[in-house]
């Protein structure tokens, strides 16, 4: 989850002098300064009306008087005027600075960066202490890399304060910059060791990122925090049932499911909270075969994701990854993935591939968060051993973790050139991909766990393909093909693809039967079926995989079968 620390505080400010009125104005606005330095702002208010009477173009008068209305939180009055000052004159630095903060507050990014830009020009000097505020307004509207510069800006005022570091590890884990977002969150828990949403942060950076172990301590840390407030002990229950449940402790996910689950029925939350943990809670439930009112309460369910969230044009709590894993119409799945992509907009129009240009090959660059020792690298590393490189240039970019096994060492040995993005973020890995001439990248990742799909989005390549990883549609526009096969893509469901299809004649999958471990003739007889009249029951996969109705075929056949 990702939270906002609002730190900055409004500094008003406003000048001790009248240039141009004369000695009694100037005296009476003195008066007036003191009289609201004691704290009498009423007196003072009226002082300063009929001071802006007499004289009407001082920009002094309207100054306090802006500001008077700002530390009172009249913000439509202080906003006249402030406007008055600028009518007077145009450039100055103060007034902007202070409608910066009050556009920054109600949440009006754009105009707080215009007049943020107006008083730096004016007076440089203040662009330091108002970068916080603006690294959070380009947060807000979404740009980490401008953000990113002015948290570096700001960090020299801010180091010993927890909420900055917090904040800009915000950024930089949006930006993809996971080991400088987990040192900073690290930071602010060393000047604060009892900060909640930094733990549950730092907790979630490493559960998407496969440190499961570090993940749940993070989480066990997070609740241990006090005060907590039930939204924040809510969103840490959740949380920590998934890293559970990841790691393979169905029962305990599900204790922490039901903790969040009585922290909703009491507490105002929304139709988002509420739906997220019944997917999470049902997921998990069909992890360790628990199927008590399951269909029942699924379509339910499937009926409230449709109608409170995707008819609202709001992504769904059933992820794109899940909704391939139960059976559900092939043009709702297209629907979910389309939800879920639509946070990602193209940056530009399709490109063209000119395969005679230069007379060189076409550059093939593959991008995953796997190829290390996961299923993935497992396939795919024949891939790369079998490519055709007299007709093709072939890279391989990698976000995920080295984690030192064989496939990690072979797979940069098999492509021509090997590229770890890790350290790199969004903008910078797509320009890295750009400036090497990639003409079709492939997104060996999808919708899956560790996915930088955002890096796919900023379209570096001329030609974008969804491979292996994700069988299913992405749900972009900017993804042009989709390598499948007639099994896991039937023709008449091609509608419901966003991509367009290439069909592979058996199966969409690259197999590599080259394998670290080899059974032994002993362990191959022992597994054999050794009568026809036998039966093998299979799953080579989890149980959540196993749906009733599956199951219920499996003891239809049980019961006609001899073994």
């Amino acid at each position: 989850m990702r939270w906002a620390a609002g730190v900055v505080v409004a500094a008003i400010a406003c000048s001790l002098s009248l240039s141009n009125a004369d000695n009694n104005v100037l005296g009476r606005f003195q008066d007036a300064i003191e009289i609201m330095q004691a704290g009498d702002t009423a007196r003072a208010e009226q002082l300063l009306l009929r001071l802006s009477m007499v004289a009407p173009d001082d920009v002094d008068v309207h100054v306090a008087l802006g500001a008077m209305n700002h530390l009172e939180g009249n913000v439509d009055i202080a906003t006249k005027y402030y406007n008055t000052v600028l009518t007077l004159d145009p450039t100055n630095d103060a007034v902007h600075g202070n409608l910066a903060f009050l556009n920054f507050k109600a949440g009006q990014y754009a105009r707080a960066i215009d007049h943020f830009k107006a008083s730096v020009a004016t007076n440089p000097t203040k662009a330091q202490g108002m970068a916080h505020m603006i690294a959070l307004a380009h947060h807000a509207m979404g740009d980490e890399v401008t953000a990113i510069m002015f948290f570096d800006l700001a960090q020299p005022l801010h180091d010993n304060d927890p909420h900055f570091h917090f904040d800009f590890a915000v950024s930089l884990q949006d930006e993809g910059l996971v080991t400088r977002a987990n040192a900073e969150y690290n930071r602010a828990l060393a000047l604060d060791p009892n900060f909640p949403e930094a733990w549950l942060n730092i907790a979630t950076l490493h559960l998407r990122y496969g440190s499961i172990s570090t993940a749940l301590r993070n989480f066990d840390r997070a609740r241990r925090c006090t005060p907590l407030t039930p939204h924040l002990s809510l969103q840490i229950a959740i949380n920590y049932g998934v890293a559970l449940e990841t790691n393979g402790h169905a029962m305990e996910a599900l204790v922490q499911f039901e903790t969040a689950q009585t922290l909703l029925e009491w507490m105002d939350h929304s139709d988002r909270e509420a739906l997220d943990l019944f997917e999470h809670k049902t997921r998990t439930r069909r992890a360790i075969v628990s199927w008590v009112e399951y269909e029942e309460t699924w379509d339910a369910y499937l009926d409230a994701t449709i109608t409170r969230q995707l008819n609202r044009d709001a992504a769904s709590s059933l992820v794109p990854f899940s909704s391939l894993m139960v059976d559900i119409p092939p043009h709702l799945r297209r629907r979910i993935a389309e939800a879920y992509a639509g946070a990602t907009t193209p940056i530009r129009p399709p490109q063209s591939v000119d395969l005679n240009k230069n007379n060189r090959r076409v550059h093939v660059g593959y991008l995953s968060h796997d190829f290390n020792n996961h299923p993935t690298a497992h396939l795919m590393e024949g891939l790369f051993v079998h490519h055709d490189t007299l007709s093709f240039e072939i890279s391989t970019w990698s976000y995920g973790k080295d984690d030192g096994s064989a496939y990690r060492k072979s797979i940069p040995t098999l492509s021509e050139h090997f590229m770890d993005v890790v350290l790199l973020g969004t903008n910078e890995a797509a320009a890295a991909i750009e400036a090497a001439r990639v003409d079709i990248l492939v997104d060996a990742q999808g919708h899956t766990l560790g996915q930088r799909h955002a890096i796919v989005a900023k379209q570096p390549a001329a030609i974008i393909v969804n491979f292996l990883v994700y069988p299913g549609t992405l749900g972009a526009a900017y993804v042009d093909y989709m390598v499948s096969d007639r099994h896991v893509t039937p023709a008449e469901h091609a509608d419901q693809y966003t991509e367009h299809l290439m069909m592979l004649p058996q199966s969409y999958q690259v197999n590599y039967y080259a394998s670290y471990y080899q059974f032994s003739v002993q362990e191959r007889h022992a597994t054999a079926v050794t009568s026809s009249t036998s039966f093998v029951f299979a799953n080579f996969n989890k149980l959540d995989k196993v749906e009733p109705r599956v199951f219920n075929v499996w003891m239809a056949i049980l019961r006609r079968v001899c073994r």
